[in-house]
């Protein structure tokens, strides 16, 4: 009996009745709304056509790739890489196949592993004007310096 209850307030919850003995509908799919007509436009008579002109082949000199085009390798033409076991000094530098050149020492101020390093340093390089800028650098307990020939 129970059972038979339960079952019949289900049905009444679930069927949603509203005043006048209305059932809550939903509409099932969108009402469907006039859509433009798209117009035809011919096309003018008669067509174009393509008639290729051969013309005379032209020879031109091999494109190269500039030194600074992605892809290109540039060769390094030295390089030096020297540092002490407890890491107290190290020294580097390199030079590239497109001018590029660049030193650095770095020691440390105190004989304390913790001690801060004191460095120094050099790079040059030829601008895209064609210019060679050449900067140094030292960076300590003091701060960072750096003084070059196109630094005012």
């Amino acid at each position: 009996m129970k059972l038979i209850i339960a079952s019949a307030l289900l049905a009444v919850v679930s069927a949603q009745i509203y005043p006048l003995g209305l059932v809550r509908q939903y509409p099932t799919s969108q009402p469907l709304l006039p859509s433009p007509v798209p117009t035809y436009t011919p096309l003018p008579s008669p067509l174009p056509t393509y008639n290729p002109v051969p013309s005379p082949v032209a020879t031109y000199a091999p494109i190269l790739p500039a030194a600074n085009a992605p892809g290109v390798a540039i060769p390094i033409l030295r390089l030096e890489n020297d540092a002490a076991p407890d890491g107290s000094h190290y020294q580097f530098g390199y030079e590239t196949g497109n001018g590029i050149s660049v030193q650095e020492v770095g020691d440390q101020i105190a004989p304390d592993p913790e001690a801060p390093l004191r460095v120094r340093g050099s790079y040059s390089y030829t601008s895209p004007e064609g210019v060679l800028v050449q900067r140094s650098y030292e960076a300590d307990e003091n701060g960072f310096r750096v003084s070059g020939n196109d630094i005012p």
